[in-house]
């Protein structure tokens, strides 16, 4: 039997795949499946999914039941899953001491040995393993995520198991498909070709717990240990931007995907301006989808516990939405004073009755989360003596309020320019604004409220517009 050293066959795998053609390229994987892995049989769900490596010719050197004639990999929100079939109709893995693998580059440093790496093992005996890339550490074993029947053998491991940098949710992992010897490690198969676990996740970011000893979780189900609501990747989306997550991204103001690559929280927001009130209609959420029209589910915790379960709570249920922006009145519960900041949860897909529940995988659409202080103020504008003039009531749910101004009307506040913190006094003057030149001047007002490191703010007011006109004899 012809014996490679495992270190330098993958290696060399790696090494040639630039410049010589195998049989097959990297497989690019256009939907989620989801594979059974413990039924007795090998999962039809196959049939539809692509060849990672196809032999065609089977070596005389090498065991048929040790020989890989075909391989392939899935994967869904849950889970990463891997099939091998051998020459040998009858067994795969039919002597002791034979090991069907699945080799991550968890580090991307091109071999996958490292403490650092990941082997998913699928043992003779039906048993699967997750061990560390030098086989030195066992870190999680279970007889239920695989199965072998005649000449094919199924396996699966959990996402969660897995390193954050090594899910395939932010960046596209490196893997290696073979068959070893457990006395030496030698590998007596493999299937050549590039390999890639390229699957990514969008992740919504409420503030979530986790305690590994108990498995519990506390507040908003978030993480991936937590079965956090979570989408992968399609053109459809909510808002102008999306980014991969690695599913452990979470803080209070439910700004860590925010503050995390691309602010993609940017799909649904309460209208400008617009006081919330409780009943039929009493809220409007403005929305925006981009690359086609979808099922829109969301949710706001009105009583602050801490989840989205409670009675009221889902305020939209699959509504369908089109491509573009649009306004969506929604029901508010009695008793909601607005004295506060409420956590949000808003989740789009592509098919009805996907996200139409705050925890989950979809393969399709986005997540987002928000912690938002809904109502604005209502400011009044005067002019005196070439000063401009703001006042509005302060608002219990807001520490402090700032009034802002821009040339550009419908500006984000953020673009604009601050008059100074008001605090809580409900004032703010622009100063020396009237008399020449003519000004065209807009102005608005937003709250905020400290949350840890961040801050969170609330819904901007109406825009108020100062226009000045020059008036010139004979010609006004």
């Amino acid at each position: 039997m012809k014996q490679l050293s495992p270190h330098k066959h993958l290696a060399h795998a790696l090494g040639i795949a630039t410049i010589c053609v195998f049989v097959t390229a990297t497989i690019v994987m256009a939907n989620w499946y989801t594979i059974d892995t413990n039924n007795g049989v090998i999962d039809s769900v196959w049939n539809g999914v692509p060849p990672a490596y196809t032999s065609n010719s089977n070596d005389s050197n090498i065991d048929d039941r040790d020989e890989i004639k075909q391989a392939w990999y899935a994967f869904d929100g849950d889970a990463l899953y891997i099939k091998f079939q051998s020459w040998d109709d009858n067994d795969i893995l039919w002597y002791n001491g034979r090991r069907a693998v699945a080799a991550l580059d968890c580090n991307d440093n091109g071999v996958f040995i490292d403490e650092e790496d990941r082997r998913i093992v699928f043992e003779d005996s039906g048993n699967v393993q997750l061990v560390t890339g030098n086989y030195a550490h066992l870190l999680v074993e279970n007889q239920n995520w695989g199965e072998q029947v005649n000449g094919e053998a199924e396996w699966q491991m959990p996402l969660v198991e897995l390193p954050s940098n090594c899910r395939g949710s932010v960046t596209p992992v490196t893997m290696a498909l073979f068959i070893d010897r457990t006395t030496d490690n030698v590998i007596l198969s493999q299937a050549t070709g590039s390999h890639t676990l390229d699957n990514p996740i969008d992740y919504g970011d409420a503030h979530n717990f986790y305690d590994p000893g108990n498995q519990t979780c506390d507040d908003y189900d978030t993480l991936l240990s937590c079965n956090g609501a979570r989408h992968g990747i399609t053109p459809l989306h909510l808002g102008a931007n999306i980014d991969a997550d690695s599913g452990d991204l979470q803080n209070d103001a439910a700004t860590a995907d925010d503050n995390d690559n691309v602010n993609d929280e940017d799909g649904v927001a309460p209208h400008p301006g617009f006081t919330w009130f409780t009943g039929n209609g009493g809220g409007l959420l403005d929305v925006m989808v981009t690359n086609g029209y979808g099922f829109l589910s969301c949710w706001i915790d009105w009583n602050n516990d801490g989840d989205f379960q409670d009675s009221s709570e889902q305020i939209m249920d699959d509504a369908v939405v089109g491509e573009g922006q649009q306004s969506l009145n929604i029901s508010v519960p009695a008793g909601i004073d607005f004295s506060a900041a409420y956590m949000a949860r808003c989740r789009l897909s592509a098919a009805e009755n996907k996200s139409d529940t705050p925890t989950g995988a979809v393969m399709s659409g986005e997540v987002e989360d928000y912690d938002w202080l809904i109502q604005p103020v209502q400011p009044s504008i005067t002019l005196e003596s070439g000063d401009v003039k703001l006042s509005w009531t302060h608002l219990e749910q807001n520490a402090e309020e700032q009034a802002y101004k821009n040339t550009t009307p419908y500006f984000n506040f953020s673009d604009g320019t601050s008059l100074g913190w008001s605090g809580s006094t409900g004032t703010a003057t622009d100063w020396n604004v009237g008399g020449a030149p003519a000004d065209i001047i807009f102005y608005k007002v937003v709250g905020s409220v400290p949350v840890g490191a961040d801050s969170i703010y609330s819904t901007p007011s109406k825009e108020m517009g100062l226009f000045e006109f020059a008036l010139t004899p004979g010609v006004n």
